[in-house]
């Protein structure tokens, strides 16, 4: 999973071997209609082992931001400190993925390794 990951529109996120993540052009991922950048930030992140649940199917890659920023959770519902990402594809070409709205809509933002 080390690696820097691009999305389009804007969003990147560089993972580290020691367990930190730089983000930056951070996109809101709350957008239905006019996707904003937020920033940048920093902290740990973290890979959900298979067999671990947390609270649903998409927190594979789960960030924790140690460095004062606050986002919308994953119901965007309230602003945390941490953000989860879904991942698919290869080992070859991973993917991070969330949705930018509810799922039932299918709109994905994707991040794709660089």
């Amino acid at each position: 999973m080390i690696g820097t990951y691009k999305a389009d529109p804007f969003g990147t996120i560089a993972l580290r071997e020691d367990g930190k993540f730089t983000a930056s052009d951070w996109p809101e991922f709350n957008y239905p209609d006019k996707p904003k950048r937020t920033g940048g930030g920093s902290g740990t992140w973290e890979l959900t082992p298979e067999n671990k649940v947390i609270e649903t199917a998409d927190d594979d890659i789960v960030l924790s931001f140690t460095d004062g920023k606050r986002v919308w959770d994953h119901n965007f519902d309230h602003w945390s400190e941490g953000f989860a990402f879904g991942v698919t594809g290869s080992r070859d070409k991973p993917r991070f993925y969330r949705f930018t709205t509810d799922p039932d809509v299918c709109e994905l933002h994707t991040l794709r390794r660089k």
